[in-house]
């Protein structure tokens, strides 16, 4: 549905422990006072690369940077900072949580919220940074 972007929220919420309570998916999908939805629109789409960026600054205190060109030593860097980031596909959000360097390629390992049974759904997913159809990182430092 469009509760991707929710669900990697609420996982680097859980990540931080910020803010407390914890909101859920839906608090996040509306908003939490950050940004407000047509009420004939809502459930109607999903969030933006920006409203994450909103999030991270109001949320966390912390800087999101959207990315659509990558690097390889950028994502370690990231992991290896203790600072998970946002990977998009087109439509859809997922959290690298880690990355394997294998026989001279990088694999992100990715936290996929698509439903359990689908394609994804994996915790584990490991997913080649060469040939990915990655469109978008937002880094939050």
């Amino acid at each position: 549905m469009f509760f991707c972007g929710p669900a990697c929220i609420r996982m680097v919420c859980k990540y931080y422990n910020k803010p407390t309570p914890i909101p859920t998916q839906d608090q996040i999908y509306r908003g939490d006072g950050l940004w407000s939805w047509n009420p004939a629109s809502i459930y109607t789409s999903g969030l933006s690369a920006g409203d994450i960026v909103k999030w991270a600054t109001y949320r966390w205190g912390k800087t999101g940077t959207i990315a659509t060109s990558f690097s390889n030593s950028v994502a370690i860097s990231e992991i290896e900072n203790n600072r998970p980031f946002f990977s998009m596909i087109p439509g859809h959000f997922r959290l690298c949580r880690g990355y394997i360097a294998q026989n001279g390629y990088t694999y992100l390992r990715l936290n996929d919220p698509l439903p359990v049974g689908s394609t994804y759904g994996n915790a584990g997913l490991l997913e080649r940074t060469y040939g990915s159809s990655e469109s978008t990182r937002i880094y939050v430092r």
